[in-house]
């Protein structure tokens, strides 16, 4: 069977120390891709004249220049500028090996009903507390998580490792222009609602390094994260982001409450509840998923457990706060893409 051509697009902003690796590993695949279509978001680094550099050598590179596009709508641009009837994403400061673009493009090559596919990216957390953050930053319902016997976590769906055919992208009407943060979970939510046939390829794997690595980053990335979707106020993203909130708020109630009760057991059977709340909603889960997905039974120990509780009570509140700060704030600037 013919190969199709394939485009890669790849959106970018201020990635001068990655891009030049990226693009090395992308002319060197098993599979090269026909052309790569690069949307600057608006750097201010060398990343610019990098992509220039390779352009200059001869290589099927178009580089879009759009001042504060966030990363979906850099995507948008870049599929409408592609001319290929395949479009593999991809983003930068990823590893990937030389069959990656390969893998992507292979299942809608042999398969005729199939529209797209998702690969996976991989991380490697390394001890206990970086695992129990992994577990706390990433475990949920709205991913795939499948652990390897080396103790790297594959996660999927993502924009960050995905083909689909041009002409379905374009139908689907794009990425969200709008958000600077979970355009990916709007888009695949999309993808669902139009009954895109989309396959998954765990073999086209990215690698990425741990996005946080302390707590201190996870309360930055976690109140930042939040507060975009608090300033875009798009209705699917604010119950998605608020839904755990009313735990909170049932919690911090029971507490205090629980001092002004008389009856002695109604006021121990107030201060217990809290801590049982939270674990069945916020932690069990978590838990649950880390378990089926055959995570280490290191990071499931009772100190285990506790660090996940820890990391997860940051990050909740830290997204509490952000998001009722954008909420409230206004609404999204690109300035802060």
């Amino acid at each position: 069977m013919m190969s199709e051509k394939i485009s890669v697009i790849i959106p970018v902003k201020n990635e001068a120390s990655n891009i030049g690796a990226l693009l090395e590993a992308l002319f060197s695949q098993s599979r090269m891709p026909d052309e790569v279509v690069i949307t600057d978001g608006g750097s201010v680094d060398a990343t610019r004249d990098i992509i220039k550099g390779y352009i200059a050598r001869g290589l099927p590179i178009k580089l879009i220049e759009k001042e504060k596009a966030f990363p979906g709508e850099g995507r948008n641009f870049a599929a409408e500028k592609s001319s290929c009837s395949l479009i593999a994403m991809l983003d930068a400061g990823l590893v990937i090996n030389g069959d990656w673009l390969g893998e992507l493009a292979g299942p809608l090559e042999r398969k005729s009903l199939t529209q797209g596919v998702y690969g996976a990216y991989c991380i490697k957390p390394s001890g206990l507390k970086e695992k129990a953050l992994a577990i706390a930053y990433f475990f949920s319902r709205h991913r795939i998580i499948r652990t390897a016997p080396d103790g790297s976590i594959y996660i999927y769906p993502t924009t960050e490792s995905l083909a689909i055919r041009r002409d379905v992208f374009m139908k689907t009407g794009g990425f969200d222009t709008n958000l600077a943060v979970a355009e990916d979970y709007i888009f695949f939510n999309k993808l669902k609602k139009l009954n895109i046939n989309m396959a998954i390829n765990e073999k086209a794997v990215v690698w990425r390094p741990m996005p946080v690595s302390d707590l201190k980053e996870l309360f930055i990335r976690a109140y930042s994260n939040a507060r975009h979707i608090g300033l875009a106020k798009h209705p699917a993203l604010i119950f998605k982001a608020s839904a755990f909130i009313p735990i909170y708020v049932i919690i911090l109630s029971a507490l205090p409450l629980s001092f002004y009760m008389s009856n002695f057991y109604t006021r121990i059977s107030l201060f217990v509840i809290s801590p049982v709340l939270f674990f069945l909603f916020r932690i069990f889960p978590k838990i649950r998923i880390a378990n089926n997905s055959g995570f280490g039974a290191d990071v499931l120990t009772l100190r285990g457990i506790l660090f996940i509780g820890y990391y997860t009570f940051v990050s909740d509140i830290a997204q509490i706060i952000g998001y009722l700060s954008g909420f409230i704030g206004g609404t999204a600037a690109r300035s802060k893409a």
